[in-house]
């Protein structure tokens, strides 16, 4: 499923960032959005980080509220606090939903 990124005409593909995040060997990713340049960018393991990867704008924040409610919208995604892996502090994170739930 596709999810347009808010500031260009663009989409990220959840498949991709589901098999970026087992890649990974976690079920979340830190939000990490950031008002600076791609190359002054600290949250190198970040959603916004990921994104701006993906994005023909990659100097422009890729991480807003809109662009996370529509991940949310998904189902296949929810927000809670994570551990960021780069500070260990606790942060907002995109984690996968537990689907066996539903």
């Amino acid at each position: 499923m596709n999810v347009k990124l808010e500031y260009e005409d663009s989409y990220i593909d959840t498949n991709d960032l589901l098999n970026e995040l087992n890649s990974r060997k976690t079920n979340y990713i830190i939000l990490g959005h950031q008002n600076v340049s791609f190359k002054k960018h600290k949250k190198k393991l970040s959603l916004d980080y990921w994104n701006r990867t993906h994005a023909k704008q990659s100097n422009t924040k890729q991480v807003t509220q809109s662009f996370i409610n529509k991940l949310v919208e998904t189902n296949l995604f929810e927000v809670k606090k994570g551990i960021c892996p780069e500070s260990g502090r606790s942060c907002k994170a995109l984690f996968i939903k537990d689907q066996s739930h539903e």
